[in-house]
């Protein structure tokens, strides 16, 4: 082993070299490389045993293995096939005795012992896989796989070389898997190899080819992108760059040039560059000239001619580091960078159509535009954005920051929403009514009526209103409906929709079900469905176009045009209030006070045990249209219980009989965690529970990276505190299981993660893909109610405020949380997991 650092740097150096002399075997013509699926062209091939056969080299290899190994529990190590034989011999010789070694073949072997692992194994101790290298990564994973068959539990895989984290290393991470190596691919060998393909800021242009002449002076930034579109074209080469543009613009952060068709404003291309923390300063000029020589370049790849386009350029600003919970969709724009791979970066402009928050805005600028693996760690930054527009050029709204006039057409709005209202209340009360002279209508504008009586829909309709008298006309229009006879005029409750920034294409465009209303238009007729319905029918994007199509009675072969609008809605009640509202009337009439906690989670208490009590817990319930989902797992059952149980003690209120005739007879992992919670047995005095037994019994056979989430809750309710906690504390997990493994076991560095996921208005932006929004604010407030800083229970408050404007009063004091701000649909775990957090609260006194 090494004695310090340095000496350690000093191996690893003289190793990597050895290794690129004399451990990799390059394809010639007449001995090409093959790939593993049959494929050639791979240019070359880690061949190790060519370096591990030999001393000193083997000696080295095996201490830096060695040395990574200290980041782990297990004595055993063991690898599969010839390749990295030479290094697990070489880590048990020099590894003072401390290290077991297993042989695993790939099939079992047909004569003699017909063993498929050799070596004297202990299956009551971890196990590390050792391999030389990390390609597609199947091979240790396929070696992972065998050993936990044959009963051993695998703590993770340590390598030489990985190839890139976009490969089998980010592979096994995503299978639950601690991966560590000595070497990377792009860090340590591409340098040394090909040092060209290393460049200093991958995220800006590269080679850039100029002209011997100068670029025309006071060009607008438009021309100066159609000039070089142009250049490159002709010559492959731009011109110098101009000294000045015809005004000053400001682009700290980057440049993004974007291409759309002038007549139907379909996106054709885009890209751009970046500026971040610690890079070069760059002007504004130069930011443009690199940006649009790599548009050029992507047209001339993809053989895309930008006639017709216009042009559309993203003036980035100042890019700031920050934490995910600082994102705002409304503001800033995301940039994402990869830690694990530098060059690899995602991005997403803020306002954009489609997107439904910042949650969903980081995980597009993630998943869809950076192409980031599931668990690839990143750091976020954040940043203003102004949007420049070529004149003529069709666009959408969104892709830019808020700003002042932003918020002063929200205020003219919301004058002209109250005058309009109680200008309708007294047309429907036969009041007569002179115009009001100072009362401005866009032309751009679309205006829907809507009339309820004690939350049914008594009446709807909309036109464009450029005028007062057209607005009293809809009024006039609207209150014709048949369904409004005999309703008293003081009884009724108004909503007003106003549908503005219209985008039409012949596709269904870019939108959000239950925010933006869709409209279709024929030849013939015009049809257009305002968020309410979607919201009130739990209606996806797709869902709601399906609907709307159905409404509108065309036929399929109709030519058509969709469009989207951007729709604020006020609602004047009974009392005369004016106030902006939900898009359901449903949700908006029914939502909880936001202040008051401890009531609202009696109310969500009472609907819990409602359920239990008559045996009718589901998934999920959709009151507006009376129907119920999938009858609840027993494992959500089993919380229930467990999360009544603990409630009714924290409000002093009477115990609920423990139901455990719901239990199947023979429960998983995660049932059983639950059920043993809720019988308040975790006194590891009387671990002798016939409950007890089972949950322990299924726990050492369960693999934690498998059942994650089951494994950490039983873990939680056995108060088990061993070394598999230290173990596995540390292993790779999605996010949300992340969370919920801080939910069973509190640590400092899930805690910190978790802290940064927390907006200042209680909401939590985290890139989970798999596990709805609300769900994931749920279990954030309940690991954080867990810790024993108060300003963790702070922020767990917080959230759980945030969960109560999700939440909707029912009938007989009862509250459920909703999926989403977007749906009326009741979740019952997501109410489950609230509960869950006001507990724990209770028990720190904390409310």
């Amino acid at each position: 082993m090494f004695h310090g650092s340095e000496e350690r740097l000093r191996a690893r150096q003289a190793l990597l070299h050895e290794i690129i002399a004399n451990g990799i075997v390059h394809g010639t013509q007449e001995q090409p490389i093959i790939s593993r699926d049959g494929r050639k062209g791979t240019s070359w091939v880690m061949s190790f045993p060519g370096v591990g056969l030999r001393e000193p080299w083997l000696s080295m290899a095996s201490d830096l293995i060695l040395s990574t190994l200290q980041n782990y529990q297990a004595q055993q190590i063991a690898t599969m096939g010839i390749a990295a034989s030479s290094i697990l011999a070489g880590c048990v010789l020099r590894s003072s005795r401390r290290y077991n070694a297993l042989i695993v073949r790939s099939e079992r072997k047909p004569y003699g012992s017909a063993k498929q692992i050799d070596g004297l194994s202990d299956k009551t101790q971890p196990v590390v896989v050792i391999d030389d290298a990390i390609g597609t990564g199947y091979s240790a994973l396929k070696c992972v796989d065998i050993l936990e068959a044959h009963g051993f539990e695998v703590e993770g895989v340590v390598c030489l070389v990985r190839f890139s984290y976009d490969s089998g290393y980010g592979l096994l991470e995503e299978h639950g898997l601690k991966v560590r190596a000595v070497y990377d691919l792009y860090d340590d060998f591409t340098p040394v190899m090909q040092p060209e393909d290393v460049p200093v800021h991958p995220w800006r242009a590269r080679n850039i080819a100029w002209r011997n002449n100068s670029a025309p002076e006071g060009l607008s930034p438009f021309a100066l992108v159609r000039l070089y579109l142009q250049e490159f074209e002709d010559y492959g080469a731009l011109s110098k760059l101009p000294k000045q543009l015809v005004t000053t613009f400001s682009s700290p952060g980057g440049c993004w040039v974007s291409l759309r068709h002038r007549n139907s404003g379909l996106p054709v291309a885009r890209t751009g560059v970046w500026c971040f923390p610690g890079d070069p300063e760059m002007s504004f000029t130069t930011l443009l000239a690199e940006a649009t020589w790599n548009l050029s370049c992507l047209l001339k790849q993809h053989k895309i001619d930008p006639t017709g386009c216009g042009i559309g350029i993203s003036q980035i600003g100042q890019l700031e580091q920050c934490l995910q919970g600082d994102a705002d969709n409304n503001c800033y724009g995301l940039v994402c960078r990869s830690t694990e791979r530098e060059w690899q970066v995602g991005s997403a402009l803020p306002r954009m159509p489609g997107i439904t928050g910042s949650s969903h805005q980081l995980r597009h600028a993630l998943f869809i535009n950076g192409k980031f693996r599931a668990r690839e760690p990143f750091i976020v930054y954040r940043h203003k954005v102004d949007k420049l527009v070529e004149a003529g050029a069709l666009w959408p709204t969104g892709g830019c920051s808020t700003n002042t006039s932003d918020l002063s057409v929200c205020t003219d709005l919301e004058r002209t929403a109250n005058i309009l209202l109680s200008r309708a209340i007294a047309l429907i009360r036969g009041a007569e009514i002179e115009p009001d002279q100072t009362l401005f209508l866009s032309d751009r504008n679309t205006c829907f009526l809507t009339i309820y009586h004690r939350d049914t829909q008594c009446a709807c309709g909309g036109r464009r209103c450029v005028s007062v008298a057209e607005f009293d006309a809809l009024v006039h229009a609207v209150t014709q409906d048949q369904r409004l006879e005999g309703i008293p005029a003081t009884q009724v409750v108004l909503q007003l929709s106003i549908l503005s920034d219209c985008w039409s294409s012949a596709d269904i465009p870019e939108f959000v079900a239950g925010k933006d209303a869709l409209g279709l238009v024929s030849a013939t007729s015009e049809s257009i469905l305002l968020p309410g319905v979607a919201v009130e029918q739990n209606l996806d994007s797709e869902e709601f176009a399906a609907v709307l199509f159905e409404k509108s009675a065309v036929d399929s072969d109709t030519n058509i045009s969709w469009q989207r609008f951007n729709t604020r809605q006020w609602l004047r009640d009974t009392e005369g209030n004016v106030h902006r509202c939900h898009p359901s009337i449903w949700v908006a009439t029914r939502q909880c006070d936001p202040y008051d906690l401890e009531t609202v989670a009696q109310y969500w208490l009472a609907w819990l045990q409602g359920h239990i009590s008559t045996r009718t817990l589901v998934e999920s319930e959709q009151p507006v249209q009376q129907q119920t989902g999938n009858v609840a797992s027993a494992a959500v059952y089993a919380e229930a219980i467990r999360r009544i149980g603990e409630c009714t003690a924290a409000l002093h209120e009477p115990a609920m009989a423990i139901p455990f005739d719901l239990l199947p007879r023979d429960p998983d992992l995660l049932t059983l965690a639950h059920a043993y919670g809720a019988t308040n047995a975790g006194d590891k005095s009387v671990p002798d529970t016939r409950l007890f037994q089972q949950l322990i019994s299924k726990l050492d056979t369960t693999a934690p990276r498998h059942q994650p989430i089951a494994w950490w809750r039983a873990i939680e309710a056995a108060q088990i505190d061993d070394e598999r906690v230290v173990r596995w504390q540390n292993a790779p997990l999605s996010p949300y299981e992340r969370i919920v493994r801080c939910c069973a076991k509190p640590n400092a560095q899930d805690l910190k993660w978790i802290r940064g996921l927390i907006g200042s208005d209680g909401s939590v932006v985290c890139s989970e893909t798999n596990i709805e929004d609300c769900l994931v604010t749920a279990r954030t407030a309940e690991a954080l109610a867990g810790s024993i800083e108060r300003t963790d229970q702070e922020l767990a408050q917080r959230i759980l405020l945030r969960l109560v404007q999700l939440s909707v009063l029912l009938d007989d004091r009862r509250a459920a949380i909703r999926a989403s701000d977007l749906q009326t649909g009741l979740r019952a775990e997501h109410t489950i997991a609230a509960l869950a957090a006001f507990a724990r609260l209770h028990q720190h006194n904390s409310l």
